[in-house]
């Protein structure tokens, strides 16, 4: 269990830091019976998400993430949408552009090259662990990390792969697909459940 300074708690109490125009998403593709109750513990079993508001059986929840003690906490917003017509659902955790700042000192839509990359390696190392850590329990299609902005993949695009930026992916020395266009601005890593 993480402490929350009273800094911490402060500012995870002011609404206007769990809002904003543009998100950092953590969308993970799941099979379209996932059960939200185990969604959600799956997600929180991982060690690095701790539960702030709502239960495992519902959402929309918050959750804390420590990336590392020494770094700033940051609040995840979890929601779940069940996509019929592409035959999965999606889980998706995101950070909004207070909480991202807070965390990285610069603005989202900053050049990924202008952020700390000890911060941008643990963060991104993290939510792969979340998305590796929920495939054990529950059936993962895939992932994407990216800007609300450039949206996620489906399971149609890329199976039983985490994509992200491969501006991210080359600061993370991750070696990654390359996607064709329109989505040549991610490359895929694989999923590895452990």
């Amino acid at each position: 269990m993480i402490r929350l300074s009273d800094s911490d708690i402060v500012f995870f109490e002011k609404p206007a830091n769990w809002a904003g125009a543009l998100t950092y998403d953590l969308t993970v593709a799941v099979a379209i019976e996932s059960d939200l109750h185990r969604l959600n513990q799956a997600a929180i079993k991982c060690g690095a998400l701790h539960l702030l508001s709502g239960s495992a059986q519902t959402v929309p929840i918050k959750t804390i993430l420590q990336v590392l003690p020494e770094m700033p906490l940051i609040g995840l917003f979890h929601t779940f949408i069940y996509r019929p017509y592409l035959e999965c659902s999606t889980y998706q955790m995101s950070i909004f552009p207070s909480q991202f700042q807070r965390f990285a000192d610069l603005p989202l839509g900053t050049k990924w090259s202008r952020f700390d990359p000890v911060k941008l390696a643990a963060l991104h190392t993290v939510l792969m662990e979340v998305v590796n850590s929920m495939a054990r329990d529950v059936t993962v299609l895939n992932a994407t990390i990216a800007l609300q902005s450039e949206e996620w993949l489906p399971p149609a695009v890329v199976l039983q792969g985490i994509c992200l930026d491969k501006r991210v992916a080359k600061i993370l020395n991750l070696m990654g697909k390359p996607l064709a266009a329109p989505n040549d601005k991610l490359v895929a890593v694989d999923l590895r459940p452990s």
